[in-house]
Order: structure tokens, then sequence, then C-alpha cells
């Protein structure tokens, strides 16, 4: 429209045609914005919580109103049953007098609730639909309709700058250490627990087949740059046992870390340190391994007690029943599935004796590693901790006992080179 008027003034503002136009243009902006503000003015006066009608003034008096009228009636109780002195009645006027009292409690909450609701401003909706722009501004700087003319020199010699420019760079970005690595953590459950027998008596006999050894705590090593013995902290993430189901026996365990330092996409899987118990297969030999980028962070166990004759003589030594496995994601904490003594893949496995809390044959005891809060400037999260250190108790026969020592969670530099 705007361009249309623009054309009429120039061709002759007096024009009959220029008025017309002017005048109806005029007339349909005047419309569109008293529509407007009329909306404008009806949408706000339909906000304004209701001066008056204030929920809590109706909530007092609803109150007041309601138990006048209960206690009315409690108050004729006794002339009404002395009228109609029948135990039916009786009945039939107690049930009334519930039903009345319900109908008042919940006629004063709906009111009150439905003027709360006048007060209260409710979640924003969806966005409506754009409604019809306004009037094109004036082109004040662009002048289309203007004719330039320019000129200029084929021959004209460019003129010659030095650019002078600095780099910031750190003087060791590629020699930066990596600071991605494993670190120890504390504050878990059960960790330091031993899991073993009461009295740990199979350490004192002159049997050398009962005869049990408590080893160290062991954990992943490996040297400095001075060739000094430091622990990685690298988790567990596999394990082999030789079971007895029918028994219930674990005859021996070793376990198994990750041979990667890093976590990547494929393990390299790695039998740790030795295999502990008897190192004659008697039972069925199970594999457990954690999937890629996981490790174990929940062991649950039953140990049997020491037990002795009705002659006070010790008849035999306690021993690691029944055993279950969890792993998680190392990054994200997500449970991993591991493959069972039936094949199936579960979120927790179990061999020999199923540890639960309520086993009364044998003694229950778990371990597990929490979570620890990264404390970076630039993130606040969660981090999923795994076992990293262990004990183990164990005689030539079987697996005594053992206890969980330490958890580590893998730490990565959210600035790696800045």
């Amino acid at each position: 429209m705007n361009d249309i008027l623009d054309f009429l003034k120039q061709t002759g503002q007096e024009s009959e045609v220029f008025q017309f136009l002017k005048g109806k243009a005029s007339g349909t902006t005047n419309a569109i914005g008293q529509r407007a503000k009329s909306t404008i003015k009806t949408n706000i006066r339909s906000l304004r919580e209701p001066p008056i009608y204030n929920w809590k003034v109706v909530m007092t008096f609803g109150t007041i109103i309601a138990v006048l009228i209960f206690s009315f009636f409690m108050y004729i109780t006794p002339i009404v049953e002395e009228r109609f002195p029948n135990p039916l009645f009786k009945e039939i006027y107690g049930l009334y007098l519930f039903l009345l009292g319900f109908n008042l409690a919940n006629a004063v909450y709906t009111v009150t609730y439905y003027y709360y609701r006048l007060s209260t401003i409710g979640m924003k909706g969806a966005r409506g639909r754009t409604g019809q722009t306004g009037e094109k501004g004036k082109n004040s700087t662009c002048k289309i309709d203007k004719q330039y003319t320019s000129s200029f020199i084929m021959d004209e010699k460019p003129i010659k700058r030095e650019i002078k420019t600095q780099l910031n760079l750190p003087p060791s970005l590629v020699q930066r250490e990596n600071k991605n690595k494993w670190k120890s953590m504390d504050g878990n459950l059960g960790i330091r627990r031993f899991i073993g027998g009461n009295g740990r008596k199979c350490l004192e006999t002159s049997n050398a087949k009962l005869k049990c050894e408590l080893t160290g705590s062991l954990g992943v090593q490996d040297t400095d740059k001075n060739n000094n013995l430091i622990n990685t902290n690298q988790p567990f993430n596999g394990v082999i046992l030789d079971v007895d189901e029918k028994k219930n026996i674990i005859y021996s365990i070793q376990f198994f870390i990750d041979g990667n330092q890093h976590p990547g996409s494929t393990p390299n899987y790695k039998l740790f340190n030795k295999r502990y118990g008897n190192q004659k297969t008697k039972g069925t030999v199970y594999t457990v391994l954690c999937p890629d980028n996981a490790a174990f962070y929940r062991i649950e166990a039953v140990v049997s007690e020491d037990r002795t004759d009705p002659k006070n003589t010790l008849e035999e030594y306690g021993i690691l029943r029944g055993i279950s496995f969890q792993c998680r994601d190392i990054k994200t904490g997500d449970l991993k599935k591991l493959r069972s003594s039936t094949g199936e893949y579960k979120n927790r496995v179990h061999f020999g004796k199923n540890p639960t809390p309520s086993e009364k044959e044998y003694k229950y005891i778990t371990s597990e590693c929490g979570f620890v809060t990264s404390k970076d400037s630039e993130r606040k999260l969660k981090i999923p901790g795994f076992f990293s250190q262990l004990s183990i108790l164990a005689s030539p026969s079987a697996i005594n006992g053992f206890r969980m020592d330490k958890c580590s969670y893998y730490h990565y530099d959210p600035n790696p080179y800045f």
C-alpha cells in the first residue's frame, strides 16, 4: 500500500485517486488498531484476580457455614431420636449425618479450589498463529529509483599493507600430559569388609590341604618414569570360576583386567595375578566377561561358618558357597548384561548358592562401588566406580573368603588442550 501511495505522490498528490486510497488506508489502519486495543484490554481484565472473592475468604466463610449446618443437625439429634425411637432409624440417621458432613466438606473444598484456580496463572500454552504484518516503513537510506554514476581507472597501483598477527598458543600443545586416568575413590558400601568364615581358623591349622593363606591387597601396578611401582587403579572386568553347583562350593577363582590403561571400544582381557584355590578342576568352569567399556561394580556372596562337632572339635572350615556379579558402563553407569550359568544374559548373574539378604543357612555379605561427583568447573557429573583391588583367603582345596579393598573411577579431562 505504501508503494502505491509513494507512486501516487510522485504523479500528483491532489488527484482524486490518491485522496480516495489515502482515506481507505487510514480507515483500515484505525479499525485494526482499535480492535487490537480492545482485545488487549479484554485479555488483561480476564486475568485479574477477583478483589473480593479471594479463595482464602471463600474457604473461611464456607468452613464457618458448614460447621454451623453440621452443628445444627447434631443439636437436633436427641430430639429426632426421641421423636422416632426406632433402632433402624438411628442407624439411618447416623449414616445421614456422615454423608452430610462429607458433602459439606466436599462443597467447601470444591468452591475454594475453584476460586484458587481463578487467581493462579496456568501453564504456558502452545504458540498461536502469527497475525498480519504491519505497514512497511519508509526506505530512507535505500533509494533504488535514484541513478548513480561512477568511474574507475584500470592502471591504478594497489596499496601495499603489512599484516601483523600474534598467535597465543600453549607452549606444549601436543606434548601436554594426558589427564585421563583411573583414580581411586572412598566411601562405598562394604569395601574392606571381609567376606569369609567367622573365625578364619584355617590360617592356623596344620592340615596342608585345609590350611589357607590370606593375600595382601592385590591391584594392577605399573612403573613410572623413575621405575617405581605405582597403582594404576584399573578395574576388574571378568572372572573365571570353578563351581560345584550341587554342593554349592567355589573351588577356585581368578579375575580379568583390561590390558588397555584407557577404555577403548575393544577390551584386552588379561588374566590378573594367578588362580587361587584348588588348582585342579573339580566342578564346572564358568567364564564371566563384562561387555565393552564395562567392569564389575557390585558383588554379593554367601559363606558357610566354621562348624564344630558335639565335642567342640573343629569339623569343617567355612568356605565360599555362592557369588554373584554385576557390571556397568564405565562412562554412563548403565547396567550391562552378563552370561549366566544357564546361557542367558542378565543384569545379575550368580554361581553356586544364589546370594540373597534373606539367606538363613549361610552368611550373606555384599560390596558395591558407588558414584563420585566430578569437581571440574565446567561440569558436575556423577562418575561410576568399579572394583580395582582385593584380598583373597584360599586353601589348596577351595576359596574360603575374599575382600574388596578399593574402588576407582575413570576421570575424563574436560579441557585436554586449553
